[in-house]
């Protein structure tokens, strides 16, 4: 991890005070940690560490080396350190306001050793990530409000969220260099993984979903912190890497008491082009053959896992995960992937109900499509269903939206501006030897190409989901809606989880910020699925 810190460690504390060789590596600098604000989890391979250690948390107001570590009958964990109050044993520790300024120390406890077994201090004291003791992180009034309590019965809540990736920060770049970057107004400072990886794991239990869909998951993320933070919250995760060596992938998560796996599959998009089903995608491929090198090359995949009702097994759940290609220049291949993935969907029920022919089975297909509300591919998911026309998703997404008046007006100027190049290209695009709309936009055969069923957008459609556009930092910016959960139009969406004020979005220019970990938002729902005794009632 760039910049990772190392908690200073001492060994045999029976015997004297040095520092070894080996450190135990801490996820996190406490640079920027902050009162309940972050979490923080010791940097080890979960799957090969001690499942019965016990780590005890301390704080203080020094990190001499002249510490003791002593048993100590009269301290609640049997532990005490010379200057030190014990804060709570656990594997991992959210700092609290009383905490600032102040130093943290974890001694660890290994099953089968009568001796303390390894210690560790912060080198830095603890700050806060916000300016203010008052100001909020970008999602903490959002959980207050909306998702405090855990839903039970039949009803769920969704979550997709696209966190970032860390190999996508140029964070090795000097200031100079990063101008021309992507988030060049977002410090650098703050998007180091050391400083958004704990605001990320804060964020995304706190919202008490039942499933989790989350894209551009770093392999390192997933494996030292997340997924193990998440199986202490009470969630099963699965994971599944990105083709090509890329870094970063896709998890499914589900809460333990509500739900569990009963089945997976994965998917590579360039991988199912050559099934017979999909031979009108290479028809249409024929004679785009830059379409084709990009879609056949593309490290995309398709994520299902197959999910029960712990308390109704009668309710049966195909939760699929997405990250389709980003470029705007191909947005046939964006079209073409969505269509992969609703096929690999619907061969994946057929599946099932060869062993459960009467089965009903709803879908959940969420994640990051990079095709914005009226592109061709949205209207093929929706099959047809006209988006301005249809009411329920207009309340949807005034709900999402109250107070983002200044962001529609921001957002029609800039269509408008794409809709002026759109002009201007078209007509003289041949003078300048430029190709700037896109191939697919000019064929409509595109349209052919259909889906074995429709999708409702279970989160409607609010004008942003992604916003990198900061006033002064206009080069590659974006603002718009590109995540999407997407489920049966029978399913009956209960609630739209509001979007977070918009002057929390653009208070440091765009996300991500000081006070939000990524430069997507979570998309939040609650649905109602029934049972099959409902059904039969009903």
């Amino acid at each position: 991890m760039v910049h990772e810190e190392k908690f200073f460690v001492w060994q045999d504390f029976d015997k004297s005070l040095r520092e070894r060789d080996k450190c135990i590596q801490i996820a996190f600098d406490y640079t920027y940690a902050g009162t309940t604000k972050r979490v923080y989890m010791k940097s080890v391979d979960w799957k090969k560490e001690d499942p019965f250690a016990k780590y005890h948390w301390f704080v203080g107001d020094n990190n001499s080396r002249n510490l003791r570590v002593l048993k100590d009958d009269s301290s609640q964990c049997g532990i005490s350190i010379n200057g030190y109050n014990f804060v709570e044993t656990s594997p991992y520790y959210c700092a609290r306001e009383q905490d600032l300024d102040k130093f943290v120390a974890v001694v660890v406890e290994f099953s089968g050793e009568e001796e303390i077994g390894r210690m560790a201090i912060s080198p830095t004291r603890v700050k806060r990530p916000t300016e203010n003791r008052n100001d909020l992180l970008i999602f903490e009034e959002r959980q207050e409000k909306f998702c405090k309590e855990k839903l039970n019965g039949n009803k769920y809540r969704i979550l997709s969220y696209n966190v970032l990736a860390h190999l996508y920060n140029k964070t090795s770049l000097t200031k100079n260099e990063q101008k021309d970057q992507y988030y060049s107004y977002c410090p650098k400072e703050f998007q180091f993984d050391t400083y958004r990886y704990p605001l990320l794991l804060k964020e995304i239990h706190g919202y008490n979903a039942d499933i989790l869909f989350l894209q551009e998951v770093d392999v390192r993320l997933q494996r030292r912190f997340l997924i193990p933070f998440l199986k202490l919250k009470g969630y099963t995760s699965i994971f599944n890497c990105k083709e090509n060596q890329v870094n970063e992938g896709l998890i499914i998560a589900i809460r333990d008491d509500r739900l569990y796996e009963d089945g997976n599959h994965t998917a590579k998009l360039s991988g199912l082009l050559n099934k017979r089903s999909n031979s009108d995608i290479m028809e249409f491929l024929k004679n785009k053959s830059e379409s084709y090198e990009v879609i056949s090359s593309r490290p995309s995949i398709i994520q299902i896992v197959h999910l029960r009702s712990v308390d109704d097994p009668n309710v049966q759940i195909l939760a699929a995960n997405t990250h389709l290609h980003y470029d705007p220049l191909f947005e046939d291949v964006k079209h073409l992937q969505a269509v992969l993935c609703v096929r690999y969907i619907n061969d994946i029920i057929r599946q099932i109900k060869k062993s459960q022919k009467n089965c009903k089975i709803e879908v959940i297909f969420a994640g990051d499509f990079n095709f914005v509300p009226t592109s061709r591919a949205a209207k093929v998911l929706r099959n047809d269903l006209d988006l301005i026309n249809n009411k329920e998703e207009n309340i949807k997404r005034e709900e999402n939206n109250k107070n983002s008046t200044k962001t529609l007006v921001e957002q029609q100027q800039f269509s408008f501006f794409l809709l002026i190049n759109w002009f201007f290209w078209t007509l003289f695009g041949n003078l300048f030897g430029a190709n700037w709309l896109p191939k697919p936009l000019e064929d409509n055969n595109i349209e052919k190409i259909k889906v074995p069923f429709k999708f409702q957008c279970a989160t409607g459609f609010p004008p942003y989901t992604n916003f990198t556009r900061a006033e002064g930092f206009t080069k590659d910016a974006f603002v718009g809606c590109l995540d999407y959960i997407w489920t049966f139009p029978e399913t009956k969406v209960l609630k739209v989880i509001p979007f977070p004020e918009h002057n929390l979005v653009t208070k440091y220019g765009a996300i991500p910020s000081r006070i939000a970990p990524s430069d997507h938002l979570p998309i939040i729902c609650e649905i109602y699925i029934e049972g099959k005794n409902e059904s039969n009632l009903t």
